[in-house]
């Protein structure tokens, strides 16, 4: 009887420290990659990167075309404007949609002071300004519209070439500067 209520106990033991080496494993991952990811407002940024991206991707799986845009544009010019409109089926009224089914491939946050994510005119407005990282910085959005298998463009100075793909964006980062390792990229 002895015998196997120390066995149990020290089943228990190990059990015990095997949750707490689980725990702590945990916190340490935890840990890193808060420190790697640095704050929520560059996770924003990273998920609004790769939520523009992907709906100009799914844009192009639904109606087998890309938006008719410019194949570079910024996330607050004319032509990034419509291109937000079109990807959150909010083309305006009299004008022949692209996106003739009024899917929203775009889901992001309102922006607050223009910043972090798509910005409206102030009041009642549904006018658009632009889509910005948390910095107030538009986005660059780059477009396929040759439709090639090899879509290549230049990022900061450096030849970038991605098959199968036909959208990227990018983002300049906290320090405000392309090129640089805090970059977000849709790639």
């Amino acid at each position: 009887m002895y015998h196997q209520e120390s066995a149990i106990k020290r089943k228990r033991s190990g059990l015990t420290l095997l949750v707490v080496a689980i725990l702590l494993a945990s916190a340490v991952v935890l840990f890193k990659g808060g420190q790697q990811l640095g704050n929520a407002d560059q996770t924003r940024d990273a998920v609004h990167v790769n939520a523009l991206a992907t709906a100009i991707e799914n844009f192009y799986g639904e109606y087998s075309q890309l938006p008719k845009v410019p194949a570079t544009l910024e996330s607050d010019s004319e032509s990034g404007i419509a291109l937000l409109r079109i990807l959150l089926a909010d083309e305006p009224a009299g004008s022949k949609p692209q996106n003739p089914r009024d899917i929203v491939f775009l889901a992001v946050r309102e922006a607050k002071g223009d910043r972090g994510g798509v910005a409206y005119a102030s009041g009642d407005s549904d006018d658009i300004k632009g889509m910005f990282d948390s910095q107030g910085r538009p986005f660059q959005v780059v477009v396929n519209t040759g439709y090639t298998d090899v879509f290549e463009f230049e990022h900061a100075g450096t030849k970038v070439r991605l098959r199968g793909r036909f959208a990227a964006v990018f983002a300049a980062g906290e320090d405000g500067k392309l090129g640089t390792k805090d970059d977000l990229i849709s790639w």
